[in-house]
């Protein structure tokens, strides 16, 4: 079983997303902050991360850098998951090391389909 990993600092979100993953079959990790998620990622490694941009204290931007410093992390996808996806967003969050974006609000079948292209594809 695949094991995905999103972190977002709204509990709502993490909800939803879990149940909608969960429905495909994956194993779902939960992280509400940037911090949680680094020290869950030093004890587990997901095959996905969804890492929202706007979290207090560390920013998705920052905890994407210092996972791509973690080497076992250096050939997992992270998606970058935000309603806040500016050109400056997309191109810090690309020179911060991730694969792609998905937008919030978002469409629960096109959600799924972005999830399973990226688990096929790894790292871009």
């Amino acid at each position: 079983m695949k094991k995905i990993l999103i972190v977002d600092d709204e509990v709502d979100v993490v909800e939803v997303v879990e149940m909608l993953l969960e429905t495909e079959g994956y194993e779902v990790i939960k992280a509400y902050n940037g911090k949680e998620a680094l020290e869950i990622v030093e004890k587990i490694t997901p095959d996905l991360i969804i890492l929202d941009i706007m979290m207090p204290e560390i920013d998705g931007v920052e905890v994407c850098k210092r996972m791509r410093n973690i080497q076992k992390l250096k050939d997992i996808p992270i998606v970058m998951f935000s309603a806040k996806l500016s050109a400056i967003d997309k191109k810090e969050s690309f020179n911060a090391g991730a694969d792609g974006f998905i937008t919030k609000p978002f469409n629960a079948r096109g959600f799924i389909s972005g999830i399973e292209t990226y688990l096929e594809l790894g790292r871009m």
